[in-house]
């Protein structure tokens, strides 16, 4: 099953790599932010707008530089 995960994973487009290791990227920095939140004793319902801003733009910011510096390039073509 992993095999052919793999194999399907390696015969798709590069474009399509990239989005899904963005994409992956994106939730992890999100659900990092979120844990931060958490375990600094503060509520979710207690987050004021200025606060769901930076949860949003600190996650795209950092995929814009990862991909200003090449990292899903250096990345993917290391992947087998």
């Amino acid at each position: 099953m992993l095999s052919s995960i793999k194999k399907r994973l390696l015969s798709s487009p590069r474009k399509a790599k990239q989005f899904i290791v963005s994409t992956t990227d994106f939730t992890i920095i999100s659900l990092s932010i979120l844990a931060a939140f958490y375990f600094s004793g503060q509520s979710v319902k207690d987050i004021n707008l200025e606060s769901y801003i930076s949860l949003l733009f600190v996650p795209f910011f950092s995929i814009f530089i990862f991909h200003l510096f090449g990292v899903y390039r250096s990345v993917l073509r290391y992947i087998d």
